[in-house]
C-alpha cells in the first residue's frame, strides 16, 4: 500500500493575526482582497506598483548579489531605476516586503533589522519607517493596547482563552515579548486544536498518521488507495479543523491553509484547494503524480 506525505500549512499566519488584532485597515484589506501580503508590503514601502513588484520578483527571485540585481534591473526593468522609488539594494522588492512582514510587527529596531538582513542601517531605517507608515495600526492599535494591558495586570489573553502572564522587568524586552505572544500563541493553539480534532475523527481521519507539528503546520502520511476518501479528509482538515473561525475585538477571521502532497518530504507539490470532492480528488492525484515525476532521479540530473 502506497502512502503519500501531506503537509497542511497556515498561510502568513502571524501576519494575519496581527492584522485583525491591530485592526489596521490596510493589512485587513490586503487579506480580504486576496493579494499577496509580501507583494503588497513591498509595493507600499517602495512606491512601486504591485504589478511591477511581481514582474521583478519573477526575474530576480531570491538574488542577493547587489551588482547582479542592479544589472538585471537596468537591462530588463529600467523603470525601477528611473522613477522616484525606494529600491532595496540586495533584495527584490517582494523579498524586502517579506522580510519586513516577518520582523516589524514586533517592534524590531532598524539596527537589528539591518544586522539580521545584512543591509546598511540607512536602508533598514527607511524600511522600518515606511512599514509603519503603511500599517499604522500595528503601533497605534496592537502595541498601544498591549501596553495598556501590561500596565493593568500584566496578563494577555488570546482568542482561545489562553492567558499569558509577563513577569520580566518593565521595559523594551518585555514589550517585544508581549507583542509577539498573541499572534504566536493564536497560531500554535489553532494547530494544536486541529491535531486534537483530527485524532478524534476516527471515521474520516483514522488513516492519517500525523508525523510532525511544525508550529504553524501539520505533516503526516495517508494511503492513496482511495483518492475520494483522501479528498474528503483533506477538505475537512483544510477548511474546518485547521482553519477555525477566530475573533479579536469583534473582527472575525480565518487563516488560509496551503496543502502539499508528495511521495516524501523533499518532493511535494501544492494542491489547489476546493470544497468539491471530485475536483479535490483530481487535484490531489495530479499534484502527487507531478511530485513523483519531479522526484525521479532522471529529472534531477
Amino acid at each position: 500500500m502506497t502512502n503519500a506525505i501531506l503537509h497542511f500549512d497556515k498561510k502568513q499566519a502571524e501576519w494575519v493575526v496581527c492584522a485583525y488584532y491591530s485592526g489596521d485597515g490596510n493589512m485587513i484589506d490586503v487579506i480580504e482582497t486576496g493579494r499577496d501580503p509580501h507583494v503588497a508590503t513591498g509595493s507600499m514601502i517602495s512606491g512601486v506598483s504591485e504589478e511591477l513588484v511581481l514582474a521583478e520578483n519573477k526575474i530576480g527571485k531570491h538574488i542577493t548579489d547587489p551588482i547582479l540585481l542592479e544589472g538585471i534591473r537596468r537591462d530588463l526593468m529600467p523603470v525601477l531605476l528611473d522613477g522616484d522609488y525606494f529600491i532595496p539594494r540586495i533584495f527584490t522588492i517582494r523579498q524586502m516586503g517579506k522580510k519586513s512582514n516577518h520582523a516589524l510587527n514586533y517592534d524590531m529596531t532598524a539596527n537589528m533589522f539591518a544586522l539580521t538582513n545584512e543591509i546598511i542601517i540607512a536602508e533598514a531605517k527607511r524600511c522600518v519607517t515606511l512599514y509603519h507608515k503603511a500599517y499604522p495600526g500595528i503601533r497605534s492599535g496592537m502595541h498601544a493596547y498591549i501596553k495598556t494591558r501590561l500596565q493593568s495586570d500584566r496578563i494577555l489573553e488570546n482568542c482561545f482563552g489562553r492567558k499569558i502572564r509577563f513577569l520580566d522587568a518593565w521595559g523594551t524586552d518585555l514589550f517585544k515579548e508581549a507583542y509577539s505572544s498573541i499572534p504566536q500563541s493564536t497560531v500554535a493553539d489553532s494547530v494544536y486544536m486541529a491535531m486534537r480534532d483530527v485524532w478524534k475523527d476516527k471515521k474520516l481521519c483514522g488513516g492519517f498518521d500525523i508525523i510532525a507539528n511544525e508550529y504553524d503546520s501539520i505533516s503526516g502520511q495517508h494511503s492513496i488507495k482511495d483518492w475520494s476518501k483522501l479528498a474528503d479528509m483533506c477538505i475537512k482538515i483544510s477548511y474546518n479543523y485547521i482553519s477555525p473561525q477566530m475573533e479579536y475585538f469583534g473582527r472575525k477571521f480565518k487563516i488560509e491553509t496551503e496543502l502539499k502532497i508528495g511521495p516524501n518530504f523533499a518532493d511535494c507539490e501544492e494542491v489547489k484547494l476546493v470544497k468539491d470532492t471530485r475536483e479535490m480528488a483530481r487535484n490531489l492525484r495530479h499534484a502527487y503524480e507531478t511530485a513523483v515525476s519531479a522526484s525521479a532521479p532522471s529529472s534531477k540530473q
